[in-house]
Order: structure tokens, then sequence, then C-alpha cells
């Protein structure tokens, strides 16, 4: 719910699990919303500390659990230090590539006190949203971006789910009518525009495809990429086993981790 709550209002989501199984059964779901850029900030209740390697029931080491799947797995110790891991949670989740993080919090740390007038009690204002604090591209990649557009002959844009939680939507279906561009996306990266528009043409890549929105990239000869994860390689995630002679813009200007 923390993950459908995040994409659909651009908000980070927040869950909380018990230990042990609680802990256990979190994983799936955080590890795909780490996977796929979506803010979430997931806080596991531990045993007491006094507990720890004495095999009391449903202990288990959170934090090393999740240190894999998350952006950011911290252990909070000290109440006094609630408010400022807190924000700091929220802006690891929130900038750069957007991405899980977890806090685990043992029965002292919850039963603890806390300073309500602390200056770090609430969280900023630019992390209550994402992408925070949006890094710009260098103007001379931009100004290279832009001439292979002018020169393009038959551009086409390829469009994934870091478009759809930037938001913008907008600003490429602009580009796409200024250009006469059309837009194929990811599965991801569907309803970005309207359906109905000319311009829209499909989901490309292995996991169900159009063959028309295929075909439009076979038969660009450059095509700018959006908010696209390539991590499969670039022909692959595209065009299958085809491989495509033309001309990719891919504008990546966020930092892989971003925040402290």
């Amino acid at each position: 719910m923390a993950d459908a709550y995040a994409r659909l209002s651009h908000h980070p989501g927040v869950c909380e699990c018990p230990s042990g199984a609680g802990a256990l059964y979190s994983v799936p779901g955080v590890a795909e919303a780490n996977a796929s850029s979506i803010p979430v900030v997931l806080l596991s209740s531990g045993i007491p500390l006094r507990g720890e390697a004495k095999g009391t029931i449903t202990e288990l080491d959170h934090h090393k659990l999740f240190e894999s799947i998350t952006k950011w797995s911290s252990f909070l110790k000290l109440s006094g230090k609630i408010p400022e891991t807190i924000r700091r949670a929220f802006r690891i989740a929130t900038t750069g590539r957007p991405g899980a993080v977890h806090i685990a919090l043992p029965a002292e740390t919850m039963t603890g006190t806390v300073d309500e007038d602390s200056d770090n009690f609430l969280v900023e204002p630019e992390c209550r949203t994402y992408p925070a604090y949006r890094p710009r591209g260098y103007k001379d990649t931009l100004k290279q971006f832009s001439d292979l557009l002018k020169n393009a002959e038959k551009p086409a844009i390829v469009v994934g789910g870091g478009a759809n939680h930037s938001q913008a939507g907008n600003m490429l279906l602009e580009l796409a009518e200024k250009l006469d561009a059309p837009i194929v996306t990811a599965i991801s990266g569907q309803g970005i525009i309207p359906d109905d528009h000319p311009l829209a043409l499909g989901v490309i890549g292995d996991n169900g495809f159009h063959p028309h929105a295929m075909r439009t990239i076979e038969e660009a000869d450059t095509l700018l990429y959006v908010g696209y994860c390539m991590r499969v390689g670039c022909q692959r995630a595209t065009t299958g086993s085809l491989v495509v002679d033309c001309r990719r813009a891919y504008p990546k200007t966020h930092l892989r981790r971003f925040g402290t």
C-alpha cells in the first residue's frame, strides 16, 4: 500500500512492520519499491536491546536484512536521534534516484523521549514529494541533445517510469508535438500522455509490446530516452534481439545515490 500510495500521490509512502516474520514478509515489497525508484520509508520494530544475542523470540538483524535492497538501512538505538534520522531517511528516499529506506527501532528507542522543540523534528518541505532537489543537466550536454533532435528526420521518444514519477507528461507531449515525434513507453511509462493521442504508439520491451511501437523504434533515426532504465542493454531494452542503427540521446542527470 505504501508503494501504491507513493506512485499515485507523488509523496513518499510510509509503512511499519513488527520484528521477525513481519520484517521478512516486507522484503519483497520493499525490494520492488527500491528497484522501481519508489520512495518508501519502512519502520521496523525490534526486540529490547537487552535481549540481543539471547535467542529472544522474533530477534532478527533487521538493518542487515534490508541493506542490500534499500538505498539506506539504519539501526536507531537512541530516541534523541529520531528527528534527524527521520529527516535523513526522507531526504535519501526522495533525492537523486528515489528508492526505499529502512529504520530499525528497538523497544527502548520507541519508548524513549524526544525533544519536540528540536529544529530537526519535521521533514523538510522539499522532501515531502519526489524527486526532491532535482538536478539540472549540463548546458553543453543539453545543447548536444537539442542539436540531435533538431537535425533528426524521424525522431522517436522512449519513455519509462521515471517520467511518470517526475510528472513530465505535459512537457513531453509539448516536445513530441513540436518534433512530430511518436512516443513509445515501457510498461511503467504508460499513461504519460493520453492513449488516444495520435503520437501515443504503445508499449515496447519484452514484457508485452505493440508491433507498431516496435516498428517505430526500428525506423527511427534518433531515439530520445526519458526516465527509461536501460540496465538490460540499450538494444535489448527497446527492440528485443534487433540492433537498431540510429543515434541515441539519454539525458541522465540524476545521481545514483544522493542525500545525507
